[in-house]
């Protein structure tokens, strides 16, 4: 028997504890005895000094037993921390640890006996339920220490005894209750009950009558219609699946992937007891579902309910998928408000009873790399549910997935090459059986700051509506990027992409790395540990580049077509370096220095379209730290007159910074392309024609210039654009549509035509 022991990354902090468990029993504090033991944690029967008095043990129960084979209760209240309380609190050390002893980690349900009796909700304690729990789930015991509170905050000596007694005892009591829930999750209920319950709410009633007319035939069709969906809908949460799912995700994992990291953990584990979690990670790969699923279970968490595409419900998978926690959506609802008001209801249930949810509010896996525009159906239905009344608030988990190779690489070149996007099917996942015989590198997943729904909507944002929806999902997506890890890959590619034949000597890709990372870290970013001896080569075993021997250096190259590919793991990353790159592009090939309001300034009219494509804060950063570390790494040179040039132009410097700047470039080109096109046009072009135009324009010079980018010419970037010089007035629209650039677009244009190249800026002229 070996139990799983949550919550010690907290020990650093109470190193004089008073272990604080819920219900008296033998086998709890023998189990607790013996963890203690192997983490090197006090034991719970050696002695502590409280004040003045010495007590023999350092544990002490919450409940009394009231009889045999009764359950136990709060009627009394404990000896041990009533002496606790009788005297000032002055011994800052001594620490209650709430300590939850979780002999099975199956939530209740209403259909099973057995698991009812043997489960963690179960009210009953005592002799037999321990039994059964140690023949029944010896190992699926759980010791979960819970964040410390020192007895001087907790012990108000102003109160009445009495009183603190009282108040001492209930928060003990809801901090257990909480970790309890945040790691087992609410009871489930039964599906067949959750599903009548939502058909036969006056939301999804009132709905029914409205498409009815009163027609009473067509109303019975209806409702029975609505209990089809409620049941395609809703999700079977089973544990036993999740625990045949964790062992073999754990073979899974082991066999494709060097290593699966999380990082963050203790930012949910914190805010868990008090809130209902939405998780939002970014959405890449079909692995996503199951990594946060299996990386959250296997740290105490219960696994959350998990929003899926309507085309993941195929045989077998979608049953499996099921009873892991999704429930199924259609990715449009049209004109069906039956649905809608049905799926509605769904998530408000959801919600309701505690459940942690996530979905991705990118809606798809993003083909180019970088996050897809965040749709906002899903967030507008959870700001109506927060604002319908939940006994929780919530919070939102920004994630974010970093892969080193991307299983479904092979689908996304076919598709970023112009091929179809295919749907799921039964046989592709038997194909996938094959993943086993290759290798993915790293897998990280980063937590990252979450996000209070009622803190949020207190600050200054829209009216409630889509734009609400649209501004709380540009915030989430920020935070997203915001916890991006840089891996090896990552680095490799925005390197080697910057060069014009997909090839640089290991030398030079070093040094560019180092600058990189210097970069990343300045900025906040999580950065691999670039090592020049290991990185390459385990980009070149990933089968992602080639080395070639060049006497006694190493050239790093790529094929044309692998360099496709590499695009996408380029733009997971391009908006970490977007202000180091943009200085650069203003900087490299200027003949006479700026100064730095000057540089500043253009940094200021270009940097807004670059933040709303790559998911940034509008709000610029500031520039001069920046400009710093810039010169502390050699990558620009300032004169006594705070007049900032670059390096020479036969200097190694000179290069890097040259690499730097092409991050951004493909960006600033797209944003020339849009101007140029408008401000050439006499009487303006409609949205339509501008968007269709741009496209036609970018895939005609990517091909003359060998821009190995095919997102280079996508239509939503085209699209972001437009609206972005509409809201800041860069643009105008008549009440024909047609567009026409104001003079912030010709300023715009100007500042980009000063580092774009001379070539390609006549090209776009000539279009």
């Amino acid at each position: 028997m070996s139990p799983q022991v949550i919550g010690l990354q907290t020990s650093e902090h109470w190193t004089n504890p008073v272990y604080v468990l819920q219900n008296r029993s033998i086998t709890d504090i023998a189990l607790l005895d013996m963890v203690c033991a192997i983490h090197g944690l006090p034991a719970p029967r050696t002695t502590i000094t409280i004040g003045s008095s010495t007590e023999r043990r350092r544990f002490l129960f919450l409940h009394r037993p009231a009889g045999w084979l009764r359950r136990n209760t709060m009627a009394t209240y404990s000896r041990y921390m009533q002496r606790m309380l009788s005297e000032p609190a002055n011994d800052s050390d001594v620490a209650l640890v709430p300590v939850n002893i979780l002999w099975s980690r199956a939530p209740a349900r209403e259909h099973s006996y057995w698991r009812l009796m043997v489960s963690e909700a179960f009210s009953a304690t005592g002799w037999l339920k321990r039994a059964l729990n140690i023949l029944m789930n010896g190992q699926g015991i759980v010791v979960q220490f819970g964040k410390p509170l020192p007895l001087a905050q907790a012990a108000d000596m102003s109160l009445p005894e009495s009183v603190r007694i009282r108040r001492m005892a209930r928060l003990m009591r809801v901090r257990l209750r909480n970790q309890r829930t945040a790691m087992l999750g609410p009871d489930l209920s039964h599906r067949r009950t959750l599903v009548d319950q939502i058909a036969t709410s006056r939301q999804v009633q009132s709905a029914i009558e409205k498409e009815a007319h009163g027609d009473p035939q067509k109303r019975i069709s209806l409702q029975k219609r609505a209990i089809r969906m409620a049941h395609a809908i809703a999700s079977d949460m089973s544990h036993p699946t999740i625990r045949i799912l964790e062992k073999l995700l754990h073979w899974f994992w082991t066999r494709i992937y060097d290593g699966v990291e999380l990082t963050g953990y203790e930012r949910v584990t914190e805010i868990a007891e008090d809130h209902t979690l939405v998780y939002i990670p970014s959405h890449r790969s079909h692995l996503d579902y199951l990594l946060l699923s299996y990386l959250l279970f296997g740290r105490g968490m219960v696994p959350p309910h998990i929003a899926a595409g309507e085309n993941l419900n195929i045989p077998l998978l979608g049953s499996v998928l099921r009873r892991g926690g999704a429930f199924f959506m259609r990715r449009r609802f049209g004109d069906d408000d039956v649905y809608r008001t049905v799926f509605e209801e769904y998530l408000y249930q959801v919600f309701r009873r505690g459940h942690s949810v996530e979905y991705f509010p990118e809606g798809g896996r993003s083909r180019t790399g970088r996050l897809l525009p965040a749709r906002t159906g899903l967030l507008r239905m959870t700001l109506n549910d927060q604002a319908r009344g939940l006994p929780r608030p919530i919070a939102f988990v920004p994630v974010y997935i970093a892969y080193e190779k991307l299983v479904e690489a092979a689908t996304y070149l076919d598709e970023l090459q112009g091929g179809a996007k295919r749907g799921e099917s039964i046989v592709d996942v038997l194909r996938s059986l094959r993943l086993i015989r290759q290798k993915f590198g790293h897998v990280r997943v980063c937590i990252g700051e979450p996000l209070q729904l009622e803190e949020w909507l207190t600050g200054p944002i829209p009216a409630p509506g889509t734009a609400r929806a649209q501004a709380l999902g540009n915030e989430l997506l920020q935070r997203v990027n915001r916890t991006a890890h840089v891996n090896i890959v990552n680095l490799t590619s925005l390197i080697l992409l910057a060069t014009p034949k997909l090839a640089i000597e290991s030398k030079v890709l070093h040094e560019q790395a180092a600058i990189y990372v210097s970069l990343l870290k300045f900025s906040s970013y999580d950065v691999v540990k670039w090592s020049n001896e290991d990185s390459l080569g385990q980009v070149a075993r990933l089968q992602l580049i080639n080395l070639e021997q060049d006497g006694d250096d190493t050239i790093v190259t790529a094929e044309a077509v692998t360099g496709i590919l590499l695009t996408w793991y380029r733009n997971n990353v391009a908006h970490t370096l977007v202000l180091p790159s943009l200085i650069a592009c203003l900087l490299v090939n200027r003949r006479r220095a700026l100064l730095q309001s000057s540089l500043a300034s253009m940094v200021e009219t270009i940097y807004p379209y670059l933040a709303l494509e790559l998911s940034l804060p509008p709000r610029l950063p500031a520039v001069e730290p920046m400009l710093r570390e810039m010169l502390r790494l050699e990558l620009t040179v300032c004169s006594e007159a705070h007049l900032w040039e670059p390096p020479l132009s036969d200097s190694a410097a000179h290069q890097r910074l040259h690499l730097l700047a092409q991050v951004v470039m493909p960006s600033l080109e797209r944003l020339y392309i849009v101007i140029g096109l408008l401000t050439r046009a006499e009487n303006g072009m409609n949205r339509k024609d501008l968007q269709e135009r741009s496209r036609q324009v970018a895939r005609r010079l990517s091909r003359l210039y060998g821009l190995n980018s095919p997102e280079f010419f996508d239509a939503t970037l085209f699209n972001q654009f437009v609206d972005q010089m509409l809201k800041r007035g860069a643009l105008t629209e008549g009440e024909d549509g047609f567009l026409q650039p104001a003079d912030l677009a010709r300023q715009v244009a100007r500042t980009a035509g000063n580092v774009i190249n001379a070539d390609f800026l006549r090209a776009v002229q000539r279009s």
